[in-house]
């Protein structure tokens, strides 16, 4: 039995300096509080995603996400899919 591969967890940080700057091109006025928890909202929603699409691409026999993975997790999930529906291409990708 060949031995198993060492799955390595990652965490998708996002730069809140990055989120306060595109914030504040829209609101100057915009305080580092309003891009913390934005920060926060963006990081959970994506690990959500991963999560999900990671279930997908292991039923399909993979080891590594696909965008149709993405899609399919997305499109499954009624919370994520209303929440980004009107930002998706309605395509789905090929495997």
């Amino acid at each position: 039995m060949p031995p198993k591969k060492k799955q390595t967890k990652t965490s998708a940080t996002i730069a809140v300096k990055n989120i306060l700057a595109a914030i504040q091109t829209i609101d100057k006025n915009a305080s580092i509080n309003t891009a913390v928890y934005f920060s926060a909202a963006l990081e959970y929603v994506m690990a959500e995603i991963i999560e999900k699409a990671t279930i997908v691409a292991t039923m399909r026999g993979s080891s590594e996400i696909s965008p149709a993975d993405i899609t399919e997790a997305i499109n499954t999930d009624s919370g994520l899919k209303d929440l980004l529906a009107k930002n998706m291409d309605q395509r789905t990708p090929e495997k």
